[in-house]
């Protein structure tokens, strides 16, 4: 969890405690609802493991009669190991950056097997690339109701 994301959670519901204390909450009710996802992959199709979960929280005002105001905020987190992930994300960055500092380096050794052992055994290092994604939505809506009968 980032900070940022408990800075965005409490403004919203600082929102909603303000816009109940002007009168919206007499007659017109605040809904409030609280959500927490899990996900995992389906397959192993170039990835090994991949898994995230995610929160989220809504908040929604009653305008006028048929009409609302939606405030929604939802933080995901997910990460991903992969084998050849310097191969199949082709991130050159590195080999671009230090594969010459590196005595004795093959960079498609090292991009499939992530370890390096120098010719004269004295360095050697095992690379763990990460892959991560944190995600911080936020939305704003309106939502109208039209009776059909």
């Amino acid at each position: 969890m980032t900070e940022s994301f408990f800075k965005i959670f409490l403004i919203y519901l600082l929102v909603g405690l303000f816009c109940s204390q002007l009168g919206y909450s007499q007659g017109r009710p605040i809904k409030i609802r609280i959500s927490s996802s899990a996900h995992s992959q389906t397959s192993e199709y170039k990835v090994s493991e991949a898994q995230g979960f995610g929160l989220g929280a809504q908040m929604k005002f009653r305008l006028r009669q048929n009409l609302d105001l939606n405030l929604n905020v939802r933080y995901d987190y997910s990460f991903l190991e992969q084998n050849d992930v310097l191969d199949e994300w082709e991130w050159d960055y590195w080999e671009d950056t230090y594969i010459d500092f590196i005595p004795g380096a093959e960079p498609e050794i090292i991009n499939k097997t992530l370890v390096y052992t120098s010719t004269d055994s004295i360095y050697s290092a095992v690379f763990d690339p990460t892959q991560r994604l944190q995600e911080l939505k936020l939305s704003l809506g309106f939502e109208y109701s039209l009776p059909l009968t």
